[in-house]
Parts: structure tokens; C-alpha cells; sequence
């Protein structure tokens, strides 16, 4: 088996918005910035949710429940964009308004 190379990540910035799912549900959102030697910078976003849902409708949106309490469940989804395809997003959106 071969081992893996470590590659060396470094956050360039991070920040934590609060706010609340279209169905009022509490939810946190990290955003992080974070480049490695010879790549593009990436911002990671990582979705929490806490719902009193328990059936499989954000499985089925790709949110991994990682904590039961007794009447709630903690969900969480992360995902990845490269930070240039993001400006490129934004100044399409601002621009063809």
C-alpha cells in the first residue's frame, strides 16, 4: 500500500454566517479560503443544519446527518469552488441584470 503525499493547505480567511433555512430551521454557514502550493485558492462551504426533520429529504439533498438529539437532528453538507469560478458567477449576475 502506498503511502500519500501530505499536502500542505493553508486558510487564507474564514468566517461563520448564521441565518435560518427557507423552512425557518436554524442553520450555520462556514466559508473558508484556503490555497495549496501550485493551485488556484478555493473557498470550502460548509452547511449546518439543525431540523426536527427526520425523514430522507436531506439525505436526498446530499446532507449527511451527523447527530441525533432526542427531538433534532444536526445535518451537514460541504462542498468546494474553485474562488476565480465564483467571481466569474458573480460578475455574470451583476452584469447581465
Amino acid at each position: 500500500m502506498e503511502s500519500e503525499k501530505k499536502i500542505k493547505v493553508t486558510i487564507l480567511d474564514k468566517c461563520c454566517i448564521k441565518s435560518k433555512t427557507n423552512a425557518k430551521e436554524p442553520a450555520k454557514q462556514y466559508f473558508k479560503v484556503v490555497v495549496t502550493k501550485g493551485m488556484s485558492p478555493v473557498m470550502i462551504i460548509e452547511k449546518l443544519i439543525l431540523t426536527e426533520i427526520t425523514n430522507k429529504r436531506y439525505n436526498k439533498l446530499g446532507y449527511e446527518l451527523i447527530k441525533e438529539f432526542k427531538h433534532l437532528n444536526l445535518y451537514r453538507q460541504t462542498f468546494s469552488i474553485k474562488v476565480e469560478t465564483l467571481e466569474s458567477a458573480i460578475d455574470y449576475f451583476i452584469t447581465n441584470k
